[in-house]
C-alpha cells in the first residue's frame, strides 16, 4: 500500500499537466483556471464539513447499536476527496467525485471489511440488549439469562467457604 501511495504521489503531477493542457485547448484558459479555483474551494470546504460531521454521526451510529464501519468508511473517503479537490488538477478532481458516490463508499467498505474481519461484541457503549446490536445475534427471551442467586453477608461467607483438606480456606 506504500509504494502505491508514492507512486501515486510521483505519477500525479505528470498526469496533471496534460490535464491542464487538454482541459484548456477544449475550454480556454480562462474557464479552466475558474474550474480549478471552484475545485480547490469545494475541497476546503468539503474538508471543513467532514471534520464537524465525522465524530457526530461515529457517535450516533455507536449510539444506535450499529457497527461504525460505514460511517468510518464514508468520513474516510469524504475527507480524502476533499483533499483531493485542493490539489490543482483534473485527475485528482475526477478520483475525488468518484469517492463521493456511495456506490463506491460501498464498494470500499466490502473491501475493507474482508482485510478487516472485525466485529463489536460490546463496547460498554449501552450494552447488549440481546436484540442483535453490537455484531450479536439475537438471544431466545430477549437476551434474559436465567438463574438464581443469594445475599451472603461477609461473617457468613468465611463460614461457608468450603475447606481443604488441612482445614484452611486457602490453596
Amino acid at each position: 500500500m506504500t509504494r502505491f501511495v508514492t507512486l501515486t504521489a510521483v505519477l500525479l503531477p505528470f498526469l496533471e499537466i496534460p490535464g491542464f493542457v487538454l482541459v484548456s485547448y477544449w475550454i480556454g484558459i480562462i474557464p479552466m483556471l475558474a474550474l480549478v479555483v471552484a475545485g480547490v474551494i469545494l475541497g476546503i470546504m468539503v474538508l471543513q464539513r467532514v471534520g464537524m460531521n465525522a465524530l457526530v454521526n461515529l457517535r450516533l451510529a455507536v449510539a444506535r447499536g450499529e457497527e461504525p464501519g460505514h460511517t468510518l468508511i464514508d468520513a474516510a473517503c469524504f475527507a480524502l476527496g476533499g483533499f483531493l479537490l485542493t490539489i490543482p488538477g483534473f485527475i485528482s478532481d475526477f478520483i475525488a467525485l468518484g469517492l463521493f458516490l456511495p456506490w463506491t463508499r460501498n464498494l470500499l467498505l466490502r473491501r475493507a471489511a474482508r482485510h478487516f474481519d472485525v466485529k463489536v461484541y460490546g463496547s460498554g457503549m449501552g450494552g447488549n440488549t440481546g436484540d442483535g446490536g453490537f455484531g450479536i445475534p439475537p438471544q431466545p427471551g430477549g437476551g434474559v439469562i436465567e438463574g438464581e442467586y443469594s445475599v451472603v453477608d461477609s461473617d457468613t461467607a468465611e463460614n461457608d467457604a468450603p475447606r481443604l483438606k488441612d482445614g484452611s480456606g486457602h490453596p
